[in-house]
């Protein structure tokens, strides 16, 4: 029999053929007239699935949070770097399409950055800029701008499904999707309502990115695409691999124009490449489809830098990339090819590396040291630790050092790392190119997320794909894989009949009822209680005291530039010549500490003396302000910043003032420590105590005492011993306490004892141990409506305003 000729089944065998051919038209015809609803298609209800997934996203993200973000003060956006797209926003949508080249309402008095309006920006603005005209008015602009990265956020459940669903099959890919629909921690509180920052575009696209590209690694890697092909325009084997590297590059681009930080994902995807370069030169595999990918790939992204960016390290990271590929493939072709040891090549490599480094270093060192820092992502010090976000993952901040990965993932977080050996296991020993960039890409997102908490935004998406496959190999394992193949066998026809056959006993249906129940509530359930905490928490968005506060601001003192609509004019780029913008003599700066500085400039149209952009200089000019012990020195301080307001909130003064003390450059306890206090039964409990350069700071003079004279209250001495716990960490214990009426007897009384461990003290931010004189120079003008209630039942304003007078 030709090798053309149909074949029969074993049914049909010895039949005629025309009995055959009037056989298989019945079946057909029978199949054709079975009602559609015995049909039961995979895909159908993966699509319903997955709409209820998105659906269960947007609840969490759009509906929870919603009555704390449309407010009767209007719309509060839930994180600080919110008001500075905003701004971006007001300025475009009122010049669109132009915008202004550089913002003299971030920061006084240096402003001097160029202003880039990045992908994000456009993302709200443009359809921001059309509802605008339907609706007219700033709502209809924060409305667009506060649904964004709630849409955003549900949306990524479609990528991570078709990821998962590549890598490891359909019923993974679902299990993945519902599971970053409802994780809680970074990704979640990214992308509720109101949260509109640059992060949930940032997850969206790099995923997005690393979809197309895993798709183009598996359908040129299945098709064992070589430079043969490219050389005999074999489209038909290309053209996939091609469009598919084409749209990687696309969102990476995007992503680059997103957020000045995307070379971690050109890291990712560069050190991925090198690795399966290596693995299947050493298992004598072809690399031509790698190379294929990957020269596309990052010759795309780097005529997408030329577009969006003229910064050299991301020139020259990009044109590293697209020539270290190309290099990856010859050698491993001329070595394949003159039969050399496959170890070698990973040797020469090696060797390559560091010829190419020295060689960078010698032409631009510059460069080589901004590539070399970027690595201080995976590892802040110093005052940047100072920035929730910025904290690693794993710390004792919170008692448990896990409590922040618990927080973030849950049991997931563990699972996950199950997972990554399976995979780990069946790279080593089977390969898989696809699922080599998963395990690259898991790993060193987990790397960057260990140093800062941050990019959970980013590891979530790792968690979900790592969990959903390692909850399907359980169920797998359970009786699901030959379920799964009964359900897409239902449509009949032979290979129905086939896959039906496949279809577990009823006795085995209990065995996959149990599976689901475990991975339902060991996986899945507990996720769902924290993620309504945090959909329904905007910790970061400001209070109705700053929100009330800065709208008093904005109504009751000059414009800073002189013209009354000049928060949304254009602004040009900064004259050859021209270090800062030229302010006119009527501009001033607004002083409060950097955590509100956008929040200044978006709600009361004023020019804040610090920002979150977290610029050194400025940020410790305020930190040396608030902390200065006398008028004076804290004057020089304001005459530099041109300060003429300085916004106070409680926190700056109490749970803030850590952070104000460290970007000062000075010990926190210079000010203030934590002691433990002798209790009955050999207990201590722990109790803060404030020296008196606390009260003497500007800060606290003017916030706790509203700069008036004040007489002191309570002081009191302790005596105490320095100690350190078994980790070495260093604790106070108070041996002694004793309190006066006067400074007078205090201070005779401590003269009297040994010296040593005695200090005079504190024992409540609002009394003073210590005189303190009245402030001449600056006067309160504006308390919050909104009260702060202290734990002795003390009421204060929680903002204070005062004006700086001559």
């Amino acid at each position: 029999m030709s090798s053309n000729q149909p074949k029969t089944s074993r049914a049909n065998r010895g039949r005629p053929a025309v009995a055959v051919r009037a056989s298989a038209t019945a079946a057909k015809k029978a199949s054709v007239s079975r009602p559609a609803g015995s049909k039961i298609k995979p895909g159908l209800i993966t699509a319903a699935i997955l709409t209820l997934f998105i659906a269960v996203a947007l609840f969490l993200r759009a509906y929870l949070p919603y009555d704390k973000v449309f407010t009767p003060l209007g719309i509060k956006f839930t994180s600080n770097d919110s008001y500075f797209f905003l701004r971006l926003v007001d300025n475009l949508i009122h010049n669109f399409p132009q915008h202004t080249h550089i913002d003299p309402y971030l920061i006084y008095p240096g402003a001097s950055g160029e202003i880039v309006i990045n992908f994000f920006v456009w993302l709200i603005s443009v359809p921001a800029w059309m509802a605008n005209f339907v609706w007219p008015g700033q709502h209809t602009i924060d409305t667009v701008a506060a649904f964004m990265p709630a849409v955003l956020g549900a949306l990524t459940v479609i990528p991570v499904y078709f990821i998962g669903k590549e890598l490891f099959g359909r019923w993974a890919g679902v299990l993945s999707a519902g599971l970053i629909a409802i994780l809680p921690g970074e990704f979640l509180g990214r992308s509720i309502l109101g949260f509109t920052d640059n992060h949930v575009a940032e997850t969206l696209l790099t995923t997005v990115s690393i979809m197309f590209l895993i798709l183009a690694i598996k359908v040129a890697s299945q098709r064992q695409l070589t430079l043969g092909h490219l050389k005999s325009r074999d489209w038909a084997t290309i053209k996939k691999p091609l469009v598919y590297s084409l749209l990687a590059a696309l969102f990476l681009g995007l992503y680059m124009a997103a957020w000045l930080g995307a070379l971690l994902f050109v890291f990712i995807t560069f050190v991925y490449f090198v690795v399966q370069f290596i693995s299947d030169h050493l298992r004598r595999k072809s690399t031509d489809y790698l190379s294929f990918v990957g020269v596309i790939f990052f010759s795309v992204a780097l005529l997408a830098a030329l577009m969006i960016s003229s910064s050299q390290l991301y020139l020259a990271s990009l044109f590293i990339a697209v020539l270290a590929i190309v290099v990856l493939n010859v050698i491993s072709r001329v070595m394949a090819g003159r039969s050399m040891k496959p170890i070698y090549y990973p040797v020469a490599l090696l060797g390559m590396a560091a010829v190419g480094g020295g060689l960078v270093f010698l032409a631009n060192r510059s460069i080589f040291n901004s590539m070399v820092g970027a690595f201080s992502i995976f590892k802040p010090v110093g005052a940047q630790l100072t920035t929730i976000e910025m904290q690693p993952l794993i710390s004792r901040i919170y008692g448990n050092p896990l409590a922040i990965a618990w927080g973030n993932f849950n049991v997931s977080f563990f699972l996950s790392f199950i997972s990554l050996a399976v995979l780990i296991y069946v790279l080593v020993r089977y390969g898989s190119a696809e699922k080599g960039l998963l395990v690259v890409w898991s790993l060193i997102i987990l790397g960057a997320t260990l140093g800062q908490r941050r990019f959970g935004y980013y590891l979530a998406v790792n968690v979900a794909l790592l969990t959903g496959y390692l909850s399907w190999k359980a169920l797998e394992l359970a009786g699901f894989k030959e379920l799964s193949a009964g359900i897409a066998g239902a449509s009949g026809g032979v290979a129905g009949r086939r896959a039906r056959r496949g279809t577990p006993a009823a006795a085995n249906y209990f065995v996959m009822v149990i599976a689901v129940l475990i991975i339902f509530f060991g996986v899945f359930f507990w996720n769902i209680q924290p993620a309504v905490v945090v959909a329904s928490a905007t910790p970061y968005a400001p209070s109705d005291a700053w929100v009330s506060s800065l709208t008093w601001l904005k109504d009751n003192s000059p414009e800073p530039l002189g013209i009354a609509d000049a928060y949304y004019q254009n602004y040009p780029s900064l004259a050859p010549g021209q270090s800062y913008y030229p302010f006119p003599e009527s501009a001033y700066g607004v002083l409060a500490w950097w955590d509100y500085g956008y929040w200044i400039t978006r709600i009361a149209h004023r020019i804040p003396n610090a920002n979150p952009s977290q610029d050194p200089v400025s940020n410790k000019a305020v930190a040396t302000f608030f902390t200065s012990q006398n008028e004076t020195a804290a004057g020089e301080v304001r005459q530099t910043l041109g300060s003429a307001y300085i916004v106070i909130d409680h926190e700056t003064t109490l749970s803030k003032f850590w952070a104000i003390v460290t970007w000062a450059g000075k010990n926190q306890t210079d000010f203030f420590d934590t002691f433990l206090v002798p209790q009955q039964n050999n207990t201590f409990r722990q109790a803060i105590l404030y020296y008196p350069e606390y009260y003497r700071s500007m800060a606290v003079r003017l916030f706790n005492f509203d700069g008036k004279a004040t007489a002191p209250d309570s002081p009191l001495v302790v005596t105490y011993t320095e100690n350190k716990d078994e980790a070495g960490n260093p604790y106070k214990v108070i041996t002694a306490a004793r309190e006066f009426t006067t400074i007078e007897e205090a201070e005779a009384y401590l003269a009297s004892l040994p010296a040593g461990n005695s200090r005079i003290v504190g024992s409540h931010p609002l009394k003073s141990p210590m005189p303190l004189e009245a402030i001449e120079h600056y006067k309160l003008v504006h308390n919050s409506e909104q009260t702060l209630t202290l734990q002795d039942g003390t009421n204060l304003p929680s903002i204070k305003i005062f004006q700086y007078e001559k």
